[in-house]
């Protein structure tokens, strides 16, 4: 970091949530293939260089577990994730182990995953199944067994001859696509549902669009990065950087 001041440092925490017993042969598929995409020519070898690489909304890992698939989506501005529990198949097969933390703890409901920076809150799962065409809600908990080890409790049962869907609460986390340093310092959204993020970025790697004010990095200590986003978080609509600035503070 040079001579850059103890208090302007950046501090990180870098911790994993492992699936215990996982099948090791994951199949995946994609679908809501993005508008935009990119173009990667890093380096001087020409076989490592890809254009036209769009991204995906959606993304499924079929056969996490027997029966059980994960599902990774972008909706309204967020990233979520669900367990989809095929007919038959049981989620006591979902084990979820945290490394590089502490012992989570189960406060009200909530998952706690404490961390030298703070804490990691993840609200009470929502779980539901579909009957004559309804959704019906099940009642599901988180649990941790006597190892710290994250799995779901289903206190009132379910319908195991039906899918089940379970759909820990939204854990917040929008994307811009770079590569390059950038930190959010302010966020909104308009009356359509688009949401714009107001930050910082740090070299020429974060994503553009077509008729930004500066396609070039500035050179400046931090250059202002104002983006706008689709509201299901997945299309970078524009981007409306970078004026130079020599604070890092600029907003």
């Amino acid at each position: 970091m040079g001579n850059v001041p103890e208090d302007d440092s950046v501090r990180g925490h870098v911790f994993k949530a492992q699936f215990l017993n996982a099948n090791e042969q994951v199949k995946l598929s994609k679908t809501g293939t993005s508008d935009f995409y990119y173009n990667y020519y890093l380096g001087n070898e020409e076989s490592k260089w890809k254009s036209d690489v769009r991204s995906f909304s959606t993304i499924r890992y079929h056969e996490l577990y027997n029966g059980i698939d994960l599902e990774v989506y972008s909706k309204n501005g967020f990233t979520k994730y669900d367990y989809i529990v095929h007919a038959g198949s049981s989620p006591n097969q979902i084990a979820v182990q945290y490394n590089g933390v502490k012992t989570p703890t189960i406060k009200d409901g909530q998952l706690i995953v404490s961390h030298k920076l703070g804490e990691l809150i993840e609200d009470k799962p929502y779980a539901y199944q579909v009957i004559n065409s309804k959704k019906v809600t099940i009642p599901c908990n988180y649990i941790l067994n006597e190892d710290g080890v994250l799995q779901f409790d289903f206190p009132e049962g379910y319908n195991n001859k039906l899918e089940l869907i379970i759909d820990p609460k939204l854990i917040f986390s929008t994307y811009s696509g770079s590569r390059a340093d950038n930190f959010g310092e302010t966020a909104t959204y308009d009356d359509l549902g688009n949401g714009y993020m107001g930050g910082i970025a740090d070299g020429q790697l974060y994503s553009l669009t077509i008729g930004a004010y500066q396609t070039i990095y500035g050179q400046g200590d931090w250059d202002i990065a104002i983006s706008k986003f689709s509201p299901d978080g997945s299309n970078l609509l524009f981007w409306r950087g970078a004026k130079r600035t020599k604070r890092r503070n600029a907003f």
